[in-house]
């Protein structure tokens, strides 16, 4: 292959972004893979290489892929500087914010060492100074500052704090492909399933999750993706999808928004730091670990004919801890 162009894998690799990622970008428009005459594999010339480098660098400026979607397409440089002038005005409130709260919680520590109980009296002078000072107003105690630029500076800090859910046992309908773009060829399955047979009508509770299966490696670039949809429990199901028994369970689970996959270490993270749960998947790579991704809001995707699930759940299997005694 020439050097001049690289495939999805290496794409991948070189940048550290996932396989899954990049196909994301691509349904958005910011880049373009092409397929050479003979070659099985969707590549990526210089110009979407280059340009995938500049996403890259804008994500870690915390823009949106919509505002990177508005600088990369337009040749008006000033659309691009409004948006910077922007994130550096939210950068600003941030800055004032976490000062003044600085401030605060410095006070309040002060308040609590001299203080013969410990408690928030909400008379003491200094109480009432800060309630004066802090930026919030009476009626409603909500803060003026910008409370998404302060998730959004939560976020920068990398912590997340997971849901642990428990999902009952479904019957479920799968689909399974290996080879170029799994996650499409899969889902088309599950997704003309679910029309000819308007399952949203059947049931009210539809959920599909999906996996890797196997797991993309150095060794193994072709990987696979494997879809389910939960179906009622004597429902039958046409050849090439698969009738299978998923035994639900615990599940740390994190919402993201479709395409913010680096978050999966994250949750991974948060796992594995967790006081009160631990991992109770088998281990296996092949299928992901047995994590899942769930598709939410099936049931409107599917009724509505929409185009894309804006949001799903990454899930990892846990379990309680048990207590030493």
């Amino acid at each position: 292959m020439t050097n001049q162009v690289k495939t999805i894998s290496e794409v991948a690799k070189n940048y550290e972004v996932t396989p899954r990622m990049l196909r994301y970008y691509e349904k958005l428009g910011l880049i373009q893979s092409t397929r050479l005459s003979g070659y099985a594999y969707r590549v990526y010339d210089i110009e979407n290489t280059d340009r995938i480098q500049k996403i890259l660098f804008l994500r870690k400026l915390r823009l949106s892929l919509k505002e990177i979607g508005m600088i990369l397409n337009s040749s008006d440089a000033q659309q691009a500087i409004e948006i910077f002038e922007q994130h550096i005005y939210s950068i600003d409130q941030e800055v004032s914010a976490y000062t003044v709260l600085r401030k605060a919680y410095e006070q309040l520590i002060t308040v609590f060492k001299s203080a013969a109980l410990p408690e928030l009296n909400m008379k003491d002078e200094v109480l009432q100074s800060l309630i004066t000072d802090l930026p919030i107003p009476n009626t409603t105690l909500k803060e003026e500052i910008n409370m998404t630029n302060v998730n959004q500076a939560a976020a920068q800090l990398k912590k997340i704090e997971p849901r642990v859910i428990h999902v009952p046992a479904y019957s479920v309908a799968a689909a399974h492909f290996i080879g170029p773009d799994p996650e499409q060829h899969a889902f088309d399955q599950i997704k003309d399933f679910v029309q000819q047979n308007k399952l949203w009508e059947l049931m009210s509770d539809i959920r599909v999750f999906g996996f890797n299966h196997p797991n993309p490696s150095e060794k193994k670039p072709t990987y696979g993706y494997e879809f389910w949809v939960t179906i009622p429990e004597d429902m039958e199901i046409p050849a090439p999808l698969k009738k299978k028994q998923f035994n639900g369970g615990e599940y740390a689970a994190h919402s993201i928004t479709m395409g913010n996959f680096q978050e999966w270490g994250l949750l991974e993270q948060w796992v594995s730091e967790s006081p009160r749960y631990e991992y109770r998947g088998n281990g296996n790579p092949e299928n992901m670990f047995d994590s899942l991704e769930e598709h939410l809001n099936a049931y409107t995707y599917f009724e509505n004919g929409d185009s894309e699930f804006p949001q799903m759940d990454l899930m990892i299997p846990v379990r309680r801890k048990r207590e030493t005694p």
